[in-house]
């Protein structure tokens, strides 16, 4: 799966996926990179969408299946959704149990079948490991894409 083009997003859109991306840092505790992921993503939206609260008001509120499923209706969006999740997710360095679990269970409520969510994953980890590619340790960059998984 290759990087689909930037989504246009509306207020209830950007809340959802702000939403979605704290319920996967939560998982296992929200580390600090995760939080400041989240906010740069945020804040930059906050320059392109007028109406949107603080940071901390939005996501004082859970993502609400029904709302999530109804603002993030298109694969689209749904792949928008996923990969800022996922990149959330990998922020501090892995993947756990636990985030993989609300992963699943995100894509249950937001209709996205697993091997759909596979290649999202998939396709976040090429672009975190593509970052990095250009390190003179080719055997260092190998093992850091399979510990990845």
């Amino acid at each position: 799966m290759t990087m689909s083009a930037p989504v246009s997003l509306d207020l209830r859109q950007v809340q959802a996926i702000v939403r979605g991306m704290y319920r996967v840092a939560q998982a296992d505790g929200a580390h600090e990179r995760e939080l400041v992921l989240m906010r740069g993503f945020y804040e930059s939206c906050r320059a392109e969408v007028s109406g949107l609260a603080d940071f901390a008001e939005v996501v004082a509120r859970e993502l609400d299946p029904a709302e999530a499923r109804a603002v993030i209706s298109t694969p689209e969006l749904r792949e928008a959704f996923f990969r800022s999740c996922y990149l959330v997710a990998w922020a501090d360095g892995r993947l756990s149990t636990e985030e993989r679990a609300v992963l699943d269970a995100l894509a249950d409520v937001v209709g996205v079948e697993r091997a759909s969510l596979a290649a999202i994953a998939e396709s976040v980890m090429d672009q975190l490991v593509g970052t990095i590619a250009r390190a003179p340790d080719a055997s260092s960059i190998a093992k850091l894409r399979s510990s990845m998984k």
